[in-house]
C-alpha cells in the first residue's frame, strides 16, 4: 500500500519519512521493515503492522493532497481515521497520535 507511490513521488516520501520517526521508535522497525520491502506477506495481517500502516498511508496523502491545493472543509474518520482526523484538526500533535496508533496497534 503505497510502495509505489513512496517510490515515485517525493513529497508522499518526505511525509512518510518524517511521521516514520515516531512509528519506527514504538514498532521496533516492524513498520518501517514491512512497508518497504512491498512483500505483502503475512505481516500485514498483524495489526501492529496494518494500523501504524494505515496512518502512515492517511497522514503521507493528506500532506500530498495539500501540496495539490486540496483543503478539506473538514475531517472525519473511524478508527484509525478518527485519530487521524483529531492530528489534521490539532487536537493531537503528530507525534501523540503516532503513540496512541501504536499502543491501539499493540491491544
Amino acid at each position: 500500500m503505497g510502495h509505489d507511490l513512496y517510490a515515485q513521488n517525493q513529497i508522499f516520501r518526505n511525509s512518510v519519512d518524517h511521521v516514520m520517526k515516531y512509528l519506527d521508535q514504538e514498532t521496533n522497525g516492524l513498520l518501517i521493515e514491512n512497508w518497504l520491502s512491498n512483500k505483502g506477506d503475512e505481516s500485514f495481517t498483524d495489526t501492529r503492522v496494518v494500523q501504524p500502516a494505515l496512518f502512515v498511508f492517511g497522514y503521507a496523502l493528506t500532506v500530498l493532497w495539500k501540496e495539490w491545493g486540496v483543503e478539506p472543509d473538514a475531517v472525519i474518520g473511524h478508527s484509525v481515521g478518527e485519530i487521524l482526523a483529531a492530528y489534521l484538526d490539532k487536537v493531537l500533535s503528530l507525534k501523540d497520535a503516532a503513540h496512541i496508533i501504536c499502543v491501539r496497534a499493540k491491544l
